[in-house]
């Protein structure tokens, strides 16, 4: 759900924009999508062994925080 949202985002964002620049913004949209992705999970993986429910809430909030701060 959270891809489904960002891409949406970029793609009402980047509506007025023609061609390969247009490209070029969903790319680098997707590119911070995959960026995002892997620092939750990293987050999520690091705190997994310690306390499962924390690494849970720190990946959410860490997605949380990026899908807030995209495009800003």
């Amino acid at each position: 759900m959270f891809s489904v949202f960002w891409m949406m985002e970029s793609w009402e964002e980047a509506e007025p924009l023609r061609g390969p620049t247009k490209v070029n913004f969903l790319t680098q949209s997707l590119a911070g999508l995959l960026a995002s992705l892997i620092c939750s999970y990293a987050i999520y993986r690091f705190w997994k062994h310690r306390s499962a429910t924390l690494g849970i809430v720190l990946g959410l909030v860490a997605a949380g925080a990026a899908m807030t701060l995209h495009r800003m």
